[in-house]
């Protein structure tokens, strides 16, 4: 006759423990994620200083701006928002909102070290609402395409962001059209290095599964 095993010893054994490699995973997780927050705290103040310094001053206290294409010429820190849209998929995905919007608040801290305080000031309201449309965008895209969801929340952030920050900071639209286009390559740059970077990693994992199986 066998006996019955108490109800706990039961839960027990049908209980999910973390493994070692979950423990791995997360240890492993974390210099990816500081360099994403990095990065995306990062391109905030180097945006701000490529406008300052890099390209063609059309006008007197005017952005110093690029050609972007069909003939528009746009603010020179749109270069950085490819990086800072790449480094946002990373963060959500590493870490979670609250360090995708920890790293805005760092960002925008620095952006008053190398930016004039109007310069900071017009960069971090513009930025913080994009970003608040960028997020209502990409969260329920992301669902079902992670380059897709940088590409369309790039877009809608990028609109609002651009036509906030250019009327705060310089007190005119100008450059608007040329400000959205060049943020547009800029989503389509990022949301090809995400979906090439995964179908790297997928494909590397695949074989790391085939090998140890």
């Amino acid at each position: 006759m066998t006996q019955r095993q108490p109800a706990d010893h039961v839960g027990r054994s049908h209980r999910i423990t973390p493994t070692a490699n979950d423990g791995r995973r997360r240890m492993s997780s974390r210099p990816l994620t500081a360099l994403a927050i990095a990065a995306y705290a990062g391109s905030i103040p180097l945006a701000n200083w490529m406008i300052s310094n890099v390209g063609t001053q059309n006008f007197s206290d005017g952005p110093h701006v690029i050609p972007v294409g069909f003939g528009l010429d746009a603010p020179s820190g749109v270069l950085a928002i490819g990086v800072a849209l790449a480094a946002r998929d990373a963060i959500h995905r590493l870490a979670g909102k609250r360090a995708a919007l920890l790293a805005i608040v760092v960002g925008v801290a620095l952006s008053f070290a190398v930016a004039s305080p109007a310069l900071a000031t017009a960069s971090a309201f513009a930025f913080a609402l994009g970003e608040l449309v960028d997020f209502a965008v990409y969260l329920p895209i992301a669902k079902r395409s992670l380059p897709l969801a940088i590409l369309v929340s790039g877009l809608a952030g990028g609109v609002i962001d651009s036509l906030v920050f250019l009327q705060i900071a310089f007190g005119s639209s100008t450059f608007w059209q040329g400000q959205v286009l060049g943020k547009t390559w800029m989503a389509c740059a990022a949301a090809l290095t995400v979906w090439g970077f995964r179908c790297f990693t997928s494909q590397g994992h695949g074989q790391r599964t085939q090998g140890t199986s």
